[in-house]
Order: structure tokens, then C-alpha cells, then sequence
């Protein structure tokens, strides 16, 4: 089965017209060769990793090499001009033995670890661990087939020819205007990419708009397939001169938690490399990645002038067409922390430009419609459009649209004097000059609501323990001292950070590490860690960070991921020793809540015991999520819970027992 966004349809041009573009706009911008190739199938692909062990050392890769999950899909392509006076990587002759290439990519691997500690905050250094990352999915699972070879021959040649640009400006004429950029993700010691098209106006020093695109859903995607881009969408960047950051978002994580954090680490790194407009940056997303528009809008709203979302859903229960009462609370406050529904008050000054095709046989009309009448009620402005004769694949025709061009041309990032903003969660602690809101843990949800009338500016809050306010990005009409505050305290400083805290997916937000405490001839625990670690290369495209025996130091360091039982580890019981969790031989209890441990299994997370300013979390008993999507196998994991070992009808375990720990580490009875 091809790839839900990679199917054939209406408005498609095909994928020989998109090469030829980004063909010739790199040559036009002085870049010589195809850099990237604008593909769209990827239809003979699996998941892409980057097995390595990490203990102190995230820039040398060396897991076991078959657990790699490469595929035989991608660019290879010319690499980009040399700076002046530097000689070029040369490319190697297709007809080379696979232990040929492969002894070229441990040299360009081993040159890479040298460069390391000089050039790790190069852009041009961070591009070429991402060509020799995917040289390596590409070599390791699928070497002896020619086709595989030739494609990491190409990226190997993409690797070394970024050492030859470490120290220039992005910007230089030398550099592709379409390439494929990467930095380092300090989560799991990872090197993740993104696309980037720099117009000539930014390459002069103009501060251009920034289009954000958000690619949709494909269960073929993989760092080597992945790089698509709407042709259309490129002609329009083109010809308004805007800069264009496609952020690979792990996969297909539906752009949440480390997708969502993804997304926001790809702006950042966009600005600092190149002259952004930050009044003109829009979130676009297609499918998959017009959900996360609408979530990642509602969550910031401040860093956008407008949305553009085309085929995309925002509601999970009409999505699944399921009454939102009939679901428990907890399963309630994680949907409503991910998903834009019940957040679309943020939006108050975020136009958003919408799309559907009206025969839509993947996301129907229905969800569209749903949405976008739940904006328009919460006082969004929304441009929304249905486009006859056309089932999900719309983004061509979209993307060439003229209203959509005016649109983008009379819409600039608004800074109002009065708006609503609610939060589900404390990671989500500011909105345009509030700097920082103290969000209560439980808050369900935190708001704040700004109005200014008269000269007089009063901020009502609920769910918020205090307020800074940035006074140097205050808009006209407010005033500082005519600011009253009702239902949290008004700090003059933004406080430190605040411990961290769960559900469970937070603790992959910060550098984390799955911990084996096992004997690695012991088969059958080896065989179970290996099942864990797995979960998350399916889920995010990375191997986690390993570490085998850990040090203190190492446990300090680390959110840490514990996986077994307390009888064989040490390390589980140390956590478990002052929590309100007990695990006797035969019962889990949580509180005065007592289950038989028989057929049933423990997820939680905890201060880490090691340093209260990390997380630790475990889980015992029966495996988690063996039901569930690759994708959403951690969608439904709160802070705490008991469960079964059959499913729900979203996959997800069913539950016993679940729910949020309080502000003290503790449950409310």
C-alpha cells in the first residue's frame, strides 16, 4: 500500500516536473547538480534509525548494527560548490564493492567524530552528519543492492563536501538555494534534518517571510524518503521570495511532544541561519501536518502571522467519532493538551487560510467543517475554502492558488492589547508579552485573559500561580503601571524553571536514556530491552540513547527509562522507594488502590532520584502498547497507570488505573 499522502490524485503534478524545479532553482541560484531530488513516492520504504550507544559519547555510532531499520528510497544527488580555494570531495565510482563503501563511510564517519568538538554548532557540520546518517541506514540494511549502494555513495559525497563549507554563511552563493540542512538533538543524541529554500532576496540580507511546512502521514516514511515538497509550493516561495523550513518531525509523530519540539528547534535554527521576517512566519501543514498546524498554532500563538492548513483535521473526537464524556478524564486532558479544540481562543489573532477537498476519502469534509465552525465560534478568522472535484491530495492545486497569494502578501503577526490564552499543560508558559505564566500542574486548563479598555489593562487568570511581563515588548495602549492583575501574582522577574514534570512523554523532551541493568547473555531480558528500544526508533527514527550498567553520574544526567521488574533491579526499587507506588509479589498499589499483578502492567514517572531536576520513569509487568500504532503507541500514558493486557478501542492498553500525580508528587484520593 503506497503512503497516504503519496497516493496518485487529483491536482498532482508528477514527481519528474518537481525535480525539474528544484533542479532549476538551484541552478539558478549558482548551485550545480540536482541537489535534492523532489520526490513523492517512497513507496519501498520502512523506518530509518540511527543506532549508536551514547553513554558520554552521542557522536559515535555503534549498537548492534541489525537492529537498523534502513530503507531503499531517497536522494542522491551532486553535492553543493566548495568555498573558494577548498578542494571538493570527489565522487567515487559507482562500481565499487559494498565493503568499498562501506570503508568510505567509517573514514568519513571517523574524519566527522574528529571534527566534533570544533565544529558541532556548524550548520554545515550538523548537514553532514545528517548525509552520513543516511548513508548509513542506507549501507547497513540494504548494501549489497546496487541501487542502495549508489544512493549512500551519494550522500557519503554530500558529507564530505559539507566539511568544505564549515565557517560559511548559509547565505553564500556557493550553497544550494533548496538543500536539506540538520542539528543536533541533545533528546537522544541524534542528527535530525530538515529542508530549507533560501531566496535570493535573503541571500542579500533582506528579512523575508518564512513558510513552515508540515509534510502529512506516510507509514513508509524515513529520514532517507522524506524529502517532498508540493511543487507548487516551492514556485510560490520562489516567486514571493520567501524562506521555506520543512521540519522532518520525527516521522510521523502527528507533530507532538518531540514532533512539536522538532518543529519549534527547526525555526529557531532557521532564524539564526538566515534573515527571517519574524511578522511574517507561517505554519502551513498538509494532512497529517495541517493537524499539527492547528495545535502547534493554538500552542504559539505568538511566533505566527497566519496558518495555512490544507487537508487537515483538528478535532480528535470527530476524527474518531467519539463522544469527548464518554472517554475518562484523564484520556480527556492528554487529547485536549495535543489537539486544537478546545484551545482555538488562542487563535483570537491568528488568521488561518483553510482548504478541503470535498470528496475527501481520508480526512472527510465533515472534520473540516467541524473545525473550522468551532473557530469561527471562538472568534478566528478563518479563510475557508472547499475545492470541488477533489479527494485529499488538493496541495498543488492550493499552493497555486492566487488567493492564497494575496492572502499571504496582507497578513502580517499581530501583537494584540487583549487576548485569551489556556494551556493544558506548564510547558505551554507564554503568549506574546506575557512572558512567562506559572502554570499549575493539574490545570484544566490554565487561562489567562487580557483585555485593555480605557488606558486600563486587567489580566484575569485561573489555574496560574503568577505572571511576568516582558515591558519592552508591550504594544502601544499599554501602559505598565495601568496593569492590574486578578487570580495570580504579578512578578517582576520570570522565575527559574520549575521541576520538570509528566505524563510520561515529557520525559523524551530532554536527553533521556534507557537504561539496561540486565546481564547481556541473559537472552530474554536482552530480547525485551531490545523490543523497548526498538518502540522508539518505530516512533521517532532514532535509537534511543543506551546505557549498559550505568554510572551515578550517568543516572544524574539523564532522564532515565527503567524497563522491569523491582525484584531484579536495583534500580527500579531505588525510585519506587519513596513514591505512593508499592509492588508487592503479587499486587501493584497506587495510593489505597490495590490490583492483582498478574496480567496486568505498571507505567509511571518520578523525580529522578539521582537529580530532582530529571525524571525517571518505569514499567513493570505485562509490555505496553503492543496494540497500538507505531505512532501513537505513548499517546495515552498520564503520569500513572495500572493496566490490562488487552486494548481499548484507540489501541491503547485499557486501563485500571490512571490518572496525574499532584504538585507533590503524590495522588489526590
Amino acid at each position: 500500500m503506497a503512503g497516504l499522502d503519496n497516493l496518485p490524485g487529483k491536482g498532482r503534478d508528477s514527481g519528474a516536473m518537481r525535480l525539474e524545479r528544484t533542479n532549476r532553482i538551484n541552478a539558478e541560484h549558482g548551485a550545480k547538480g540536482p541537489f535534492l531530488k523532489a520526490q513523492w513516492s517512497g513507496r519501498n520504504s520502512a523506518s530509518g534509525c540511527n543506532c549508536r550507544r551514547a553513554a558520554g559519547r552521542p557522536d559515535i555510532p555503534s549498537f548492534p548494527a541489525l537492529l537498523l531499520c534502513a530503507v531503499l528510497a531517497g536522494s542522491c544527488s551532486a553535492p553543493p560548490q566548495p568555498a573558494a580555494g577548498r578542494p571538493a570531495a570527489q565522487p567515487e565510482e559507482s562500481s565499487q564493492p559494498s565493503s568499498d563503501v562501506r570503508s568510505l563511510l567509517r573514514d568519513t564517519e571517523e574524519q566527522l567524530r574528529i571534527l566534533f568538538r570544533t565544529a558541532r554548532g556548524d550548520p554545515a557540520y550538523a548537514a553532514a552528519r545528517v548525509h552520513a546518517r543516511k548513508a548509513g541506514v542506507l549501507v547497513t540494511k540494504y548494501g549489497a543492492a546496487p541501487a542502495a549502494l549508489e544512493k549512500a555513495r551519494g550522500e557519503i559525497n554530500l558529507a564530505r563536501s559539507e566539511t568544505n563549507l564549515i565557517g560559511i554563511a548559509r547565505t553564500a552563493p556557493q550553497i544550494p538555494a533548496l538543500r536539506e540542512e540538520g542539528y543536533f538533538s541533545e533528546n537522544d543524541g541524534s542528527w535530525q534534518p530538515f529542508l530549507c529554500y533560501c531566496p535570493p532576496a535573503a541571500r542579500r540580507g533582506e528579512k523575508r517571510p518564512l513558510i513552515v511546512y508540515l509534510h502529512g502521514y506516510s507509514p513508509y516514511l524515513d529520514i532517507v524518503n522524506w524529502t517532498s515538497i508540493p511543487s507548487n509550493l516551492l514556485a510560490l516561495t520562489e516567486s514571493e521570495q520567501c524562506l521555506m523550513a520543512a521540519p522532518f518531525g520525527r516521522g510521523n509523530t502527528d507533530f507532538q511532544g518531540i514532533g512539536e519540539q522538532d518543529v519549534l528547534r527547526v525555526i529557531s535554527e532557521t532564524r539564526r541561519r538566515f534573515p527571517v521576517d519574524d511578522d511574517r512566519v507561517f505554519l502551513a501543514g498538509i494532512s497529517m501536518g495541517g493537524m499539527g498546524a492547528w495545535a502547534i498554532g493554538c500552542h504559539y500563538p505568538h511566533l505566527f502571522a497566519g496558518l495555512i492548513i490544507l487537508a487537515g483535521r483538528g478535532d480528535y473526537y470527530e476524527w474518531h467519532e467519539v463522544d469527548r464524556d464518554s472517554l475518562p478524564s484523564w484520556k480527556q486532558r492528554l487529547i485536549d493538551t495535543d489537539f486544537a479544540l478546545r484551545l482555538l481562543q488562542n487563535l483570537e489573532h491568528v488568521p488561518v487560510y483553510c482548504a478541503h477537498g470535498i470528496d475527501d476519502s481520508l480526512v472527510p469534509i465533515r472534520e473540516a467543517r467541524r473545525i473550522v465552525a468551532a473557530a469561527k465560534e471562538a472568534g478566528v478568522n478563518v479563510k475557508y475554502i472547499e475545492i470541488e472535484g477533489f479527494d485529499h491530495w488538493i496541495f498543488e492545486e492550493v499552493f497555486a492558488r492566487d488567493d492564497l497569494r494575496q492572502w499571504l502578501r496582507a497578513t502580517s503577526r499581530q501583537w494584540p492589547k487583549s487576548f485569551t490564552y489556556a494551556a493544558f499543560h506548564p510547558r505551554y508558559n507564554q503568549c506574546y508579552w506575557l512572558a512567562h505564566l506559572e502554570v499549575l500542574k493539574n490545570a484544566n486548563p490554565a487561562r489567562v485573559q487580557v483585555r485593555t479598555e480605557d488606558g486600563r489593562t486587567t489580566i484575569r487568570a485561573s489555574g496560574i500561580r503568577s505572571i511576568s511581563i516582558d515591558t519592552a515588548c508591550l504594544p502601544p495602549g499599554v501602559k505598565p503601571e495601568e496593569i492590574v492583575c486578578e487570580g495570580a501574582q504579578l512578578s517582576p522577574d520570570i522565575p527559574p524553571p520549575p521541576c520538570p514534570t509528566g505524563p510520561v512523554r515529557e520525559a523524551f523532551l530532554s536527553p533521556f536514556a534507557f537504561i539496561f541493568e540486565g546481564d547481556p547473555s541473559d537472552s530474554k531480558s536482552a530480547a525485551s530491552f531490545k523490543t523497548r528500544c526498538m518502540e522508539w526508533l518505530q516512533y521517532a527514527q532514532s535509537w534511543p540513547t543506551v546505557i549498559n550498567r550505568p554510572s551515578e553520574k550517568d543516572l544524574a544526567s539523564y532522564n532515565i527509562f527503567l524497563f522491569g521488574e523491582p525484584e531484579h533491579s536495583a534500580l527500579i526499587r531505588r525510585v519506587l522507594q519513596n513514591s505512593p507506588v508499592k509492588i508487592t509479589d503479587a499486587h501493584f498499589a497506587i495510593g489505597s488502590r490495590t490490583f492483582e499483578r498478574k496480567g496486568r502492567g505498571l507505567y509511571a514517572i518520578f523525580p529522578n532520584p539521582w537529580n530532582p531536576r530529571r525524571l525517571a520513569v518505569i514499567q513493570c509487568g505485562e509490555p505496553w502498547g503492543l496494540h497500538a500504532a507505531p505512532n501513537h503507541r505513548y499517546d495515552f500514558l498520564p503520569d500513572f497507570i495500572i493496566y490490562s493486557d488487552y486494548a481499548d478501542p484507540d489501541g491503547s492498553n485499557h486501563a485500571d488505573l490512571a490518572g496525574f500525580w499532584n504538585e507533590n508528587w503524590n495522588v489526590d484520593e
